[in-house]
C-alpha cells in the first residue's frame, strides 16, 4: 500500500495488516504500473497472484518428493522381491520385517532387508515360501511329484512284437525256454534293460 494512506495509531506506529506492506507512494506507482503492463487490475492482483503461484509451487514439490520416495520405495522392494524369491510377502511377514528393521535403526535398503529377512528366517518368525509356492506365487505351472513312468517298449523286443503273447499265462518254464533261445538267436530277452 502507499504510505499515504497509511493510519497511524496514538503512538505514530503505521496501522498495517499482517502480510501488508508499505512502499513511498512512488515506489507504489512503479510497481502498480508495472502490474497493469503485465496485463493485471493492480499491484494487489499481481501481489495475490504471486502469493498463489508460491503456494502452488510449494505443493507441486511436495507431490514430487512424495512421487520420488514413492518410486525409491517400490524400486527397493523390487529388489528385495527379486533377490528373495522366498518372502512370503503377506502383510505378516511384511509388517514383521519391517519391526526387525525399526527394532535395529535400519534404513529401509535392499541389503538391510535381506539381512532382517535371514534373521526372520533363523528365528521362525515367519516360514519362507518353498519352492512350488514361489512357483505358484509367480504363475509358474507347479509340477507335482509323480512316479517315473514305465519304460517304452523298442519294436524289436518280443512283448511288442508278438501280439497275444502274455508272460503271465505262460508257465515260468517256458518263459525260460524262449528267453535261451532269445540269447542263443542273437536276440536280447525283454527283461534285460540297457
Amino acid at each position: 500500500m502507499p504510505a499515504s494512506t497509511v493510519r497511524y495509531d496514538d503512538y505514530g506506529a503505521p496501522i498495517i495488516e499482517p502480510g501488508q506492506s508499505v512502499a513511498p507512494d512512488a515506489t507504489y506507482q512503479t510497481l502498480h504500473d508495472m502490474a497493469v503492463a503485465l496485463g493485471y487490475g493492480g499491484i494487489n492482483d499481481l501481489l495475490e497472484d504471486q502469493s498463489h503461484q508460491r503456494s502452488e509451487l510449494a505443493r507441486l514439490g511436495e507431490e514430487l518428493r512424495v512421487e520420488r520416495e514413492d518410486r525409491q520405495n517400490r524400486e527397493v522392494a523390487s529388489r528385495f522381491l527379486a533377490e528373495n524369491p522366498d518372502f512370503p510377502n503377506t502383510q505378516s511377514a511384511i509388517d514383521a520385517l519391517d519391526q526387525v528393521l525399526a527394532n535395529n535403526g535400519l534404513q529401509y535398503t535392499s541389503e538391510n532387508m535381506n539381512l532382517a529377512h535371514t534373521w526372520a528366517i533363523k528365528n521362525r518368525v515367519y516360514q519362507p515360501l518353498s519352492q512350488e509356492q514361489q512357483q505358484a506365487a509367480l504363475g509358474l505351472p507347479v509340477h507335482s511329484q509323480r512316479p517315473t513312468p514305465p519304460p517304452m517298449l523298442r519294436s524289436g523286443s518280443p512283448d511288442s512284437s508278438t501280439q497275444g503273447y502274455d508272460p503271465h499265462a505262460i508257465s515260468m518254464e517256458q518263459l525260460r525256454k524262449d528267453a535261451i533261445r532269445q540269447q542263443l538267436e542273437g536276440r536280447t530277452p525283454s527283461l534285460q534293460y540297457r
